[in-house]
């Protein structure tokens, strides 16, 4: 009780004594602190757990600064972990020195500082330039710290505390022109790089980095060019429904929307011609709003030109060692063609498919679904950083004799000066991409928020300012393109181009203008495609061919090629890259369905047949699961000289779903059990289906002796039929009487 009392006592002191000092920490008075211009003081704080967060700064007029203009920004922070942020601050980075014609440069992609460093900010200072193109400043955009490179913080805003996926918009900060000057800005034209980095309590979480821009003396202007894929979200299947057409066409729909944004605007649209034999095929079944959808691409003004079918991804296929793939043939039902739905020559099972050897008139031909009156032709636009050197060869082999190829994936990506579009790399016609204007661009045009859309803006608004500046030649052209993945969120391309419009350095042109510009020589930077990625397309392309050798037994073999070629083309899609579906599951799928159409036509294994003559006929029974007939050659062969099998090889046609006996002549040798190995060949030797065993129990001339001691049981029976009529004849005879 004595030890309990004294722990109770310690425990009181110690509670005490705690209690005391947090008192006198509320007491205490807080260190003074010096407020920036127009924020409010920042005091310590406690470190937060781990935590992430995304900033989003929206500046006025895209970033543009005219002389005497204020500098505004608008800054939104989400917290995008599972943790809370604690309160803390987002302190503002600007750029002494714009860069620009005349101006000194604040470009230095190669002083981005370690990750230590950004918690650490240091005296005012001004960075060193090193480069003024548009990639240095596209470099500077992807940094995720270097904030402190441009100086001390210019200001800062207060941020409070924030909930995981809480999203807080902060009060607009606004830095008089008098600071900028005073920070040693002036009017001199270019551009200024800005950041904005997070500290929740006092360690920094996230960074964002921009630009602002002041108005350039007269510049040449930048011609840009924009291309843009329409094509269709990924999918396994061959074809694509009705259903989900009249999805896509809808007035909200992924491509009613980027049609009408894109329609006689300055934009090139590349199309998938999946996207028209999918409409075609459909007949009267077409649904309304994708037959206007159409109609209103085929009426577009804007320059277009054809994708590979499906978007597939050439680069793939052609380091697959398979060179660019097309459909052999489309899968059409005659129900949607009512002038088509009587067979030309109708077969006489009614569980039985139409006979589709001769043509039918009445059906589209592949020309008429695959038909568009493109304005540009013979274009590869094969995935970005996926091509290498012998892929340009496939891509001319195939008749496509100019390639639009990214920035990256050339000699062109080291150049700290615009290029151009148009590149001649080993003889062969390139477009060159580029792919910083195509990342601002992309930026711009997927934005999910307005906040997010000014925040790109800016960004491009300075990455086209500096592009004029970097070009010397009034017709050079700069090409951009859009992402080849359809989205489900805001596709702000109109938006978009009416910004860029009002810019004053920059002018839009069409692609087709790019072909009248002198190539410069470059050379290819090899990005050859993942390997488990080629190896997933030669599995796929090793089933289909297997296939293919398979349909021989069909009157026509397309009716399973055609399938198997177009589901290839749609697993091969771009659209797959950058998609949360399984890619590997679907591919798992096709291979599987391919093995499944290879085992659809075997032999039935039966119970052990009886051979009881020296001559018969073998009864084989043939399944076929297709809904196809076919004709197979049934192959006997006998693993001993017990029976002779004189015809090995019968000729046996199978109706669709159904089976067919083929009775195959054999002759036996000797009495005794024989083991019979039985296929199944195509017209051209090839081997369907597995082989089958089967046990013939052979009883040579057994028949014989059956066949004697009947005729000597007939033969018995009727003399005992004659003896008892005599003797019934003769009892019936009166005897003589004496």
């Amino acid at each position: 009780m004595r030890r309990g009392r004294r722990a109770a006592e310690r425990l009181t002191a110690g509670l005490l004594a705690l209690l005391a000092g947090f008192a006198l920490a509320i007491q205490a008075p807080a260190p003074e602190a010096r407020a920036l211009p127009g924020t409010a003081i920042r005091t310590a704080l406690p470190a937060p757990v781990t935590a992430a967060a995304n900033i989003d700064v929206s500046i006025g007029s895209y970033g543009l600064l005219r002389p005497g203009d204020d500098l505004q920004l608008t800054v939104t922070i989400t917290n995008t972990s599972g943790q809370p942020l604690v309160p803390g601050v987002a302190e503002l980075f600007l750029a002494s020195s714009p860069s620009g014609p005349g101006s000194p440069s604040s470009f230095s992609p190669t002083s981005a500082p370690d990750a230590t460093s950004a918690a650490t900010p240091t005296a005012t200072t001004t960075t060193t330039t090193t480069t003024t193109d548009h990639r240095g400043l596209s470099e500077w955009f992807d940094q995720s710290t270097g904030a402190e490179t441009l100086g001390s913080p210019l200001d800062q805003a207060t941020v409070p505390a924030l909930l995981p996926g809480e999203a807080a918009t902060l009060p607009v900060i606004t830095v008089p022109s008098a600071t900028l000057t005073a920070s040693g800005g002036d009017s001199a034209p270019g551009v200024r790089k800005l950041a904005v980095r997070l500290l929740s309590g006092s360690v920094p979480v996230a960074e964002f980095h921009t630009s602002v821009t002041t108005l350039p003396a007269p510049l040449v202007l930048a011609r840009l060019a924009i291309a843009m894929p329409l094509v269709l979200p990924p999918t396994s299947t061959a074809t694509v429904s009705a259903e989900l057409l009249a999805q896509y066409t809808s007035p909200t729909g992924i491509l009613t929307r980027q049609l009408d944004q894109a329609y006689a605007a300055p934009v090139a649209i590349a199309i998938d011609p999946r996207i028209l034999s999918s409409i075609r095929v459909l007949g009267s079944a077409i649904p309304d709003s994708a037959a206007q959808w159409l109609a209103r691409l085929q009426s577009a003004p804007n320059t277009t030109f054809a994708l590979s079918f499906g978007d597939s991804d050439i680069s793939a296929t052609s380091q697959a060692g398979v060179g660019l793939l097309a459909p052999t043939r489309f899968v059409i039902d005659p129900a949607h063609f009512p002038a088509s739905t009587t067979p030309v020559r109708p077969t006489a099972s009614p569980s039985a498919s139409p006979d589709i050897t001769a043509p039918n008139p009445a059906l589209p031909s592949m020309a008429s679904l695959l038909a568009f009156p493109y304005t540009l032709s013979a274009l590869a636009w094969p995935r970005e950083e996926s091509v290498v050197d012998a892929d340009l060869d496939a891509f001319a082999a195939a008749g496509l004799t100019t390639t639009i190829l990214s920035t990256s994936n050339s000699s062109l990506a080291a150049a700290h000066s615009i290029a151009g579009a148009t590149a001649s790399i080993n003889g062969r016609a390139i477009l060159n991409s580029d792919d910083e204007v195509s990342a601002r661009l992309r930026e711009a045009v997927g934005a999910s928020t307005e906040t997010e859309w000014q925040s790109a803006m800016a960004r491009l608004n300075s990455t086209l300012a500096v592009l004029a500046a970097d070009n010397p030649v009034a017709t050079r052209v700069t090409l951009a393109s859009l992402s080849r993945i359809p989205s489900a969120s805001p596709f702000r391309l109109a938006e978009t181009l009416s910004a860029i419009a009002t810019m004053t350095w920059t002018t839009p042109t069409s692609l087709a203008t790019a072909f009248a510009e002198k190539p410069v020589t470059a050379t290819l930077t090899a990005k050859p495609v993942a390997a488990s990625r080629i190896a997933a397309i030669k599995q796929m392309v090793a089933s289909e061919g297997a296939v293919a050798k398979f349909s021989s037994i069909l009157s026509d073999p397309t009716a399973l090629t055609a399938e198997r070629r177009l589901a290839l083309l749609s697993l091969s899609s771009q659209s797959w890259l950058s998609t949360s579906l399984d890619w590997s599951a679907a591919v798992a799928d096709y291979v599987h369905r391919s093995t499944t159409l290879l085992d659809s036509v075997k032999v039935v294994n039966s119970s052990t047949i009886n051979l009881l003559s020296n001559k018969g006929l073998l009864p084989i029974t043939v399944n076929n699961a297709l809904p196809y007939p076919v004709t197979v050659y049934v192959d006997v062969r006998s693993q001993t000289a017990v029976l002779n099998i004189q015809n090995p090889r019968v000729k046996l046609t199978v109706e669709a779903n159904s089976q067919n006996r083929a009775f195959v002549p054999v002759q036996s040798i000797a009495n005794g059990e024989v083991t019979i190995v039985v296929g199944l060949v195509s017209a051209t030797g090839l081997v369907v289906g597995p082989q089958a065993l089967a046990t013939i129990n052979v009883q040579a001339g057994w028949e014989t002796a059956a066949t004697a001691i009947l005729a000597a049981l007939l033969i018995g029976v009727f003399v005992l039929g004659i003896i008892r009529t005599v003797r019934r004849r003769r009892r019936a005879v009166p005897r003589p009487t004496n």
